[in-house]
């Protein structure tokens, strides 16, 4: 039997390919997602792979422990995977797989076995903090674990307040602000749809501003000085009760304690201090309880030097100071004045004669007792220290001093139009001071006008006129005046008889050059010969260098620089010449420019010239494009390197050098231009107000700077109209309206020494002569100037107040005549006693009064009928009759006469008493044909006429002596 069935066997291997007996292939069974446990509601894929059945094609058998689930009978279902889901609890077991190969229902071998394990109740993840109580800016996690749980499938879900704040893994990090306060929880959730697991518990989470370290210094001195003590202490403000400990930092780096940790005490002690301390200090504090940090507070500088020295100064800065003068002692320690107090010592540092408050000592009026040596040092009296001590300063105090006024150059006879420099100077020093001036008097100061140039302590005279002779004085002023100067006597004097000339015609020369001046005298040169001053108080005769003299000529062949100055002649008799300044420069580029100074009008021409060596080493000078400048300030450029004024004026005045591009600057030179019309003046003679009917003379005067003078154009206005042109005389022109009565009126031109004059003679004046007038006087060359304004009133012709006494009282002796010759007709009583007689051969009439004016009257008798004189008035007119002797004064027309009358008694019955009678006449004068003066208007003379008594009879002739 056994030898049956191995035949058999060996019939069946026979029979089987060899294809057919290869090992059989495997199932391997996986789970999608591999999670474990896995919750109800959730899906899963059971995915089986048959390896090593090469390009076979397989169905798949599902089994959950040895029950095939899936398909339901024992068939094979064509996809590789198995889905469940939503899981229940009911799905829990051991799952495997099996391949069936489709060509031949071949079987794999079956897989292993995946345990799942479906729970119905989901996991509740733990949440932790690591801190509950945090500042601003502090980081802070937050952990959701699900624990025993390994899968890594598990998103996170965050929550604050119940609202979602973010999803992440299963921690959380935040930098706390104020709004991340609250309660937060966590769950987990994982798959789609996505389950999730149950809520965390809650953590509260309180974040609050982080408090704030406050850094002090105790004491709060700065800077601080070598050995002192300091203390630094540190709060923690806002920090509630927490407990802190501390960490101290110089920079950033810690300096206390020495290792990343906190020291208990809030307070860091330094001392004795010592350079090395120098340095930004900061504090921060650690809270005990959880190391939380404040924020680090704000730095305070700790600045160690060594003990300071004071330094002394002087306010004003001078050498010298005069009785009177303000002075202030500033006491300076280390830039920083606050909390000291300054001790001062005078000519000895043992004891301090002041202690103050501030770092000044002001001595208000200083007194010769203050000079002397100062020192001062500062003290800080809470510090217990000083400085150390400064250095010595001497003050010098003395009486006002005396200036010393000098002429620059030192000449006490200067010519018209020259300019002159009168310079003050006190006790050698210029500055500090204000400089008063003054001119032949010392009560007012001289003030600075056009031609009077006040600069430091020189008073410079640009063009000399007559007006400038006099005594000059000055005087220093800073707080105390200065005593006044000794006088200096300027003499302006007219043009002199000489010149001065200079070949090459320039103020600017080249070195190694040669310069000719020449004297040009008038009437002979004996006796003068060149002067030139340099400007440092030395006059000497011409330079010697290369030079030689010939009576009035001064050449040298090789100027040098050191040959700058003013020129002049001068004679032995001490006469001069105008002055000339000139320049010798060694560069080369020089300012060909006219001898100074030009006049108003005038043509101006400036070169620029350049000198250069040729190939023989010869020196070549030619005329050079440049640019010009004026006060600094470049002018229009120039053609062929000159520059032309056509007609120079005082805004031209400056000055002047010129630049070439490629050789440099020349030195700078001065154009001075004196006024063509100095002063222009307009006068009235007798005067500028008169009354109609007498003479004025309208005089106008051009002082003129030049010799001769030019042609000069005169036109007088009057209320800005034209009067009269200054051509040729003007007869019979009115100024004004029409008048009844011819103006004769003239029109003069003459020259005096300096000056042009044009007059104007009005020979009767009336009322529309009345008004403004002004004289503008012109050159040909557009020079122009007026005078000053000048007011004419005339005003309507007055009587003399005696004239209208005169009137008056003639009235009243009429009215009293009239009355006596109605009443003595009323009675019956004539004028006068006796036959009538011719006054002139009869009556005797009798001037008494003064001496030097008698007259010869002639009394005219009203009644030829003698009546008695008693009681009754007589009433005579007088009237003035021609001289009766010779050489006789004529009495001025105008006084009044107060004469005495005395009549004879007259015969007849009617005779009565003449001891009260009294006649009253009119005396009517002629204004006499001469006299010593110009009479007035004839007035009436009034006369008292007494009779006299007389034993004899009265005769019939009356005597009358007034």
């Amino acid at each position: 039997m056994g030898s049956a069935a191995l035949g058999a066997l060996l019939v069946f291997a026979a029979v089987i390919s060899p294809a057919s007996c290869q090992g059989r292939p495997g199932a391997v069974l996986t789970q999608e997602p591999d999670w474990t446990p896995l919750f109800t509601g959730e899906q899963v894929t059971l995915r089986c792979e048959v390896q090593g059945g090469g390009d076979s094609v397989w169905s798949y058998r599902w089994y959950r422990g040895r029950e095939q689930v899936f398909p339901s009978v024992s068939t094979a279902h064509d996809q590789n995977t198995f889905s469940l889901g939503p899981v229940a609890q009911s799905h829990s077991g051991q799952y495997s797989c099996q391949g069936v190969r489709r060509s031949d229902s071949a079987l794999s071998s079956t897989s292993s076995s995946i345990t799942l394990t479906v729970t119905g109740t989901p996991l509740k993840p733990v949440l932790t903090c690591d801190r509950h109580q945090i500042f601003t800016g502090d980081s802070v996690t937050l952990r959701c674990e699900l624990r025993g749980d390994t899968s890594t499938d598990w998103r996170y879900y965050w929550y604050r307040d119940g609202t979602v704040v973010h999803q992440s893994d299963h921690s959380d990090t935040i930098r706390a602000a104020l709004t991340d306060s609250g309660q937060y929880r966590c769950r987990a959730g994982r798959g789609t749809p996505v389950v999730f697991t149950q809520d965390s518990d809650t953590v509260q989470l309180q974040v609050s501003g982080r408090p704030g370290a406050v850094l002090t210094q105790e004491p709060d001195w700065t800077p601080l000085f070598t050995g002192e003590q300091v203390t630094l202490r540190c709060e923690v403000q806002g920090g509630g009760d927490s407990v802190w400990s501390y960490r101290w930092y110089r920079g950033r780096e810690q300096v206390f304690p020495s290792v990343s940790t906190a020291h208990d005490q809030n307070t860091f002690s330094l001392g004795p201090v010592a350079q090395s301390h120098s340095g930004q200090y900061s504090c921060q504090g650690v809270r005990r309880s959880d190391s939380a940090l404040s924020s680090t507070s704000s730095s305070i500088t700790l600045t160690v030097t060594a003990l300071p020295r004071a330094v002394l100064r002087v306010d004003p800065h001078w050498s010298r100071f005069y009785t009177g003068e303000k002075v202030s002692l500033s006491c300076e320690i280390y830039r920083e004045s606050t909390g000291w107090k300054y001790l001062w010592y005078k000519d000895t540092t043992d004891t301090a004669v002041s202690q103050t408050a501030g770092h000044t000592l002001t001595i208000t009026a200083a007194a010769e007792s203050d000079r002397g040596q100062y020192w001062c040092r500062g003290q800080r009296e809470e510090r217990g220290l000083q400085s150390q001590l400064s250095d010595s300063v001497s003050l010098t105090v003395s009486e006002p001093p005396t200036p010393v006024l000098s002429l620059e150059p030192p000449w006490t006879q200067v010519f018209l139009l020259e300019t002159i420099s009168l310079s003050c100077e006190i006790d050698g020093e210029t500055t500090g001071w204000k400089y008063l001036w003054y001119k032949d008097t010392t009560d007012t100061a001289v003030s600075q006008t056009a031609g009077h140039r006040v600069t430091g302590h020189t008073l410079t005279i640009t063009a000399a006129a007559e007006s400038d002779r006099g005594q000059y004085w000055c005087r220093g002023q800073r707080g105390v005046q200065s005593q006044l100067s000794e006088p200096v006597i300027l003499n302006i004097t007219a043009l002199p008889k000489v010149t001065l000339t200079v070949s090459p015609s320039s103020t600017q020369h080249f070195t190694r050059q040669t310069v000719t001046l020449r004297c040009e005298v008038q009437g002979g040169s004996a006796g003068w010969t060149v002067k030139y001053w340099t400007g440092r108080g030395q006059v000497s005769g011409c330079p010697s260098r290369g030079s030689r003299t010939a009576g009035v000529v001064c050449s040298t062949s090789y100027a040098s620089e050191s040959d700058s100055g003013v020129y002049w002649c001068e004679s032995t008799a001490g006469q001069r010449s105008y002055s000339v300044t000139l320049t010798v420069s060694g560069g080369p580029v020089i300012l060909q420019i006219p001898l100074q100074p030009v006049t108003e009008g005038d043509s101006l021409t400036l070169r620029c010239l350049v000198r250069l060596y040729d190939y023989y080493r010869r020196y070549i000078t030619y005329q050079s494009t440049g640019v010009f400048y004026k006060d600094g300030e470049k002018v229009q450029p120039q053609r062929d390197g000159q520059m032309t004024i056509d007609r120079v004026s005082q805004t031209d005045q400056g000055s002047y050098r010129c630049e070439h591009s490629y050789w440099g600057v020349s030195p700078e030179s001065r154009v001075s231009v004196r006024e063509l019309l100095s002063r222009v003046t307009l006068t009235a003679s007798p005067g500028a107000e008169l009354e109609e009917g007498e003479s004025l003379n309208l005089t106008c005067q051009a002082e003129v700077t030049r010799h001769p003078p030019p042609a000069l154009s005169f036109v007088l206005l009057r209320d800005n109209s034209t009067v009269s042109p200054s051509t040729g005389p003007v007869q019979n022109t009115s100024l004004g309206p029409p008048s009844t009565r011819p103006v004769q009126m003239s029109a003069v031109r003459r020259s005096s020494s300096g000056s042009e004059l044009y007059s104007l003679l009005v020979r009767r004046a009336d009322r529309s002569f009345s008004g403004t007038y002004r004289c503008v006087v012109s050159s040909h060359s557009g020079v122009s100037r007026e005078s000053a304004l000048l007011h004419v009133r005339v005003a309507a012709s007055k009587l003399p107040l005696s004239a209208y006494i005169s009137v008056v009282l003639l009235v009243l002796v009429l009215a009293v005549l009239i009355a006596g010759l109605l009443y003595h007709r009323t009675r019956g009583l004539p004028c006068a006693a006796g036959k009538q007689r011719d006054s002139a051969e009869q009556d005797q009439v009798t001037l008494r009064g003064r001496t030097h004016s008698p007259e010869a009257l002639q009394l005219s008798t009203l009644n030829t009928q003698a009546v008695p004189l008693g009681g009754e008035a007589v009433y005579c007119n007088v009237s003035q009759k021609e001289k009766v002797k010779k050489n006789a004064e004529v009495r001025p027309e105008g006084d009044i006469l107060y004469a005495e009358v005395s009549l004879p008694a007259s015969t007849g019955a009617a005779q009565r008493e003449s001891s009260t009678e009294v006649c009253y006449s009119a005396l009517n004068l002629r204004t006499p044909a001469a006299g010593p003066w110009e009479p007035p208007a004839p007035s009436s003379l009034y006369s008292q006429v007494k009779p006299k008594k007389k034993k004899a009879p009265p005769s019939d002739q009356s005597a009358a002596s007034l």
